[in-house]
């Protein structure tokens, strides 16, 4: 097994550990939320997932077995794209008797944002480092997915954040 594939077979053992992480953060969430729509989020993020491990899985079999990168076939990703395109969580009628309620799933969007940041960031370099074009595909495929989900995260976290602070007084005016 030469030195490239040794290396693509590390940089897919750490994709499955990050998949699988962020898989078992969003379900721990999903289940510890309070808020019916945070949890739906959370699940479907879990269940994106669960479906990129498993093209991960199958590329890391292929290469550890054949030595060759496996396609993605179009089949294999999740039907309607990444999750977490629907209807806003958080918004100023849902939240007009304050943000208290809603300190921990503060917490968890901040830290499911990191996640996914860490997640493209990873997928985009192993893009840049990967020579194979069916394994470049696969990573920017992974790295898209995941920033859909980062944005979400994201704006769903700043939205809830600035109203915190504005509850809490500490917001300029």
């Amino acid at each position: 097994m030469d030195a490239e594939v040794k290396r693509a077979i590390g940089a897919l053992r750490m994709a499955v550990r990050i998949e699988q992480n962020g898989y078992r953060f969003y379900r721990r969430a999903a289940e510890e939320t309070n808020d019916p729509r945070a949890e739906d989020l959370f699940a479907r993020l879990a269940e994106d997932e669960v479906a990129h491990e498993s093209v991960l899985r199958k590329r890391l079999r292929a290469l550890e077995q054949d030595g060759a990168w496996l396609p993605v076939a179009e089949d294999e990703w999740p039907a309607g794209g990444p999750h977490g395109e629907a209807e806003p969580i958080f918004s100023e009628e849902r939240l007009e008797e304050g943000v208290s309620d809603y300190t921990s799933d503060l917490s968890a969007l901040r830290m499911a944002y990191l996640i996914e940041k860490n997640a493209v960031e990873f997928y985009n370099k192993a893009a840049r480092e990967t020579t194979d074009p069916a394994g470049r595909a696969m990573y920017e495929d992974l790295a898209a997915w995941e920033k859909v989900h980062q944005r979400v995260l994201e704006e769903e976290y700043r939205f809830l954040a600035d109203r915190f602070k504005l509850d809490m007084g500490f917001a300029p005016f």
